[in-house]
Order: C-alpha cells, then sequence, then structure tokens
C-alpha cells in the first residue's frame, strides 16, 4: 500500500509540472510577437545542431581537434587574464603596503617633532618661570634695600624721594648735602644749612 501512495504523490507533481509548462506554453502562443519569436529561436537551435551533427559525422576528427583548439584558446585566454589580475593584485599590494609603511613612518616621525615641540615649550615655559622669579627676587632686594636706607624718611617730605623702576628710594646722602658739595661750595651765605 505504501508503495502505491508514492507512485501517485510523485505522478500528481508530474502532472501539476505539466500543466503548469502547457499553461505557459499556451499564454506565450497567444501573443503573435512571443510565437515568432520562440519559433525563430526553436529554428535556429535546430538548424545548429543539425549543422552540428553534419560536422562530427563528416569529420569527427577535425569536430574534436577544432573542439580541443577552442578549449585551449580559452583556457589560455583565461589563464593570460588571471595571471594579469594576480600581477596587478601583487603591484597594487606592494603600492598599498609601501604608502602604509611610509604613513606609518611619517606619523611616528609627526609624533616625534609634536614631544620635541612640547619639550622646548616646557623648557621655554621653565625659562620664562625662572626669569619672573629673578625678577621678583630683585623687586624684593630693592625694596629690602629701600627699607634699609630709608627706614624713617616716611612721612617726612618727598623731596629727598628719588623714583628708581618705578619705587621711590631716598638716597643714603640727603639731597641738601649734595647741594653744599655742589658749586655752591664756597658760598656758605646761600647754604641754608649753616645759617
Amino acid at each position: 500500500m505504501g508503495t502505491s501512495n508514492n507512485n501517485n504523490t510523485g505522478n500528481t507533481g508530474m502532472w501539476i509540472a505539466a500543466g503548469v509548462a502547457v499553461t505557459g506554453l499556451s499564454l506565450v502562443l497567444l501573443n503573435r510577437n512571443a510565437r515568432n519569436k520562440v519559433m525563430d529561436t526553436s529554428m535556429s537551435m535546430k538548424d545548429t545542431a543539425m549543422d552540428y551533427a553534419s560536422n562530427v559525422k563528416n569529420d569527427p576528427s577535425g569536430v574534436k581537434s577544432s573542439l580541443i583548439d577552442r578549449i585551449k584558446t580559452t583556457s589560455s585566454i583565461t589563464m593570460e587574464a588571471v595571471s594579469k589580475i594576480q600581477d596587478i593584485l601583487n603591484n597594487e599590494g606592494k603600492d598599498l603596503k609601501e604608502t602604509a609603511n611610509t604613513l606609518v613612518k611619517d606619523s611616528k616621525q609627526m609624533i616625534n617633532h609634536a614631544m620635541e615641540a612640547k619639550e622646548t615649550l616646557l623648557d621655554a615655559k621653565d625659562k620664562s618661570m625662572e626669569a619672573k622669579d629673578k625678577a621678583m627676587e630683585a623687586k624684593d632686594n630693592v625694596m629690602e634695600a629701600k627699607d634699609d636706607i630709608a627706614p624713617d624718611s616716611k612721612g617726612k617730605n618727598d623731596s629727598n624721594l628719588r623714583r628708581v623702576g618705578g619705587e621711590q628710594v631716598t638716597p643714603a646722602v640727603p639731597m641738601d648735602s649734595v647741594q653744599r658739595t655742589g658749586a655752591n661750595k664756597g658760598n656758605d651765605a646761600q647754604d641754608p644749612i649753616k645759617r
């Protein structure tokens, strides 16, 4: 029983396929242009098959050698194309590899230059900080010298004060004594201290 059931299923599938093929063929044949094209193509295929069969019948070794020559020609053309493609891939691969190596090398050089520039900038920063510290130290020294020279001159007449670097500094020698030792040295009548 199982065998006849399998045969019926196989026959049903075959009948369905045949029905679909006939339906498709009938739809194609309803259109005049499609029908003419199918007829021309089938006639052309029939003529080609008939010519090939007659050639094989008349000269089997010639057809064989012709077929072998075509296969050899096709094979050599294919091998040549594969060789050219392989050469292109090898050359382009080398070029790409060289380009990648150059990029890596240039990138490393750029990083090295950037690091050197960073070190130079840090050195310049250190030098400027050192110069700033020295300037602050010099300012502190000037301030200490000012305090040492005239600690009691604050609040007195500013005529004895002189400006040095933006700061007022009292000279160690009063201005009156500088005037006394100057051109009026011999003229005591004009000297206010000796009166």
